[in-house]
């Protein structure tokens, strides 16, 4: 029994430390910072396979965390934690199978905490290196090429070119519109590689999150999700378009409600086309898998 509200106190802080979070970014933003998001979502390119509330926890707890994973993952992955290394709490959720031979079909039973450690309290064998094409630096064809093809295996009709823009909205850097039955993204090539490599990622934003019954009416907020969409897809490829992202978030007046709104469609939109591109990461499986409420994987923690 007392194990028992130990564990619910510690998903209460957790979900108090969520809320603190949200509360300060929010306020941030009406204080016309913006760049407190584009320092979130800079941060979250790292966990972007993790519950926007996990990558705000893993920021309050250790704001200097890289990368992440389950005492069992790293030793999957050749590493170790060290001894006496203290865990970064997140919530877990416990699920059960309704059907066996049904993967999707899952209900969440409640939520436990589970604990991860960034790699700097781990020793072992080196990380795998990043492809390449995630390399910092300017942008390349490559990078251009490869967006351009996920965005037609969409089935999404891609048009390069300034005509193609100012056909639908004149002097507009992209636009993403419906043809047909299906969607169209037409974006300008007329200036430098890396924005068009940001104005593919944007207009992929919209095509993700912005044509479907669940769009928002704001047409101010459809642009900050699309734009942070890009950022945080942009920066695990290697890019930083924090100061082009901060101009369109400067007139949100967001509220801690917007954003734990937002945040959740922004992530699971970034996931998205991150898996279309082909990019990768550790996620939260091993801590589902491994050692949510483990005390062994603890490793120090009280």
């Amino acid at each position: 029994m007392s194990e028992t509200r130990t564990t619910r106190q510690r998903i209460d802080d957790s979900r108090a430390v969520i809320d603190r979070a949200l509360e300060d970014l929010a306020e941030a933003l009406r204080q016309g910072r913006p760049q407190e998001l584009a320092d979130y979502l800079r941060f979250a390119r790292s966990f972007h396979r993790y519950s926007f509330g996990n990558i705000l926890l893993i920021r309050s707890r250790r704001p200097d965390a890289t990368r992440v994973a389950g005492f069992h993952r790293w030793r999957e992955l050749g590493r170790s934690v060290r001894k006496g290394e203290r865990g970064i709490p997140i919530l877990c959720p416990r699920v059960r199978k309704l059907d066996p031979d049904a993967e999707a079909k899952r209900r969440i039973l409640g939520f436990g905490i589970g604990y991860v450690f960034d790699v700097s309290q781990t020793d072992g064998a080196p990380l795998p290196k990043p492809p390449a094409w995630r390399d910092q630096g300017p942008a390349r064809a490559g990078d251009i090429e490869r967006i351009a093809e996920s965005i037609r295996r969409r089935g999404i009709r891609l048009s390069l070119g300034r005509a193609a823009v100012d056909d639908r909205i004149p002097g507009a850097d992209g636009v993403t519109y419906r043809d047909g039955p299906g969607l169209a993204i037409a974006v300008r090539d007329d200036f430098d590689p890396a924005h068009t490599v940001h104005t593919l990622l944007h207009e992929l934003g919209h095509a993700e999150l912005h044509f479907g019954a669940d769009r928002p009416p704001s047409r101010e907020q459809r642009e900050l999700e699309a734009d942070a969409v890009a950022l945080g897809v942009a920066a695990i490829l290697g890019y930083d378009f924090g100061m082009t992202t901060c101009a369109y978030l400067a007139g949100w007046n967001a509220t801690p409600e917007a954003l734990a709104e937002s945040l959740p469609r922004i992530h699971s939109a970034v996931k998205a086309v991150l898996s279309q591109l082909g990019a990768t990461a550790i996620d939260e499986a091993d801590c589902r898998q491994h050692h949510a409420l483990d005390p062994h994987a603890r490793n120090g923690v009280a």
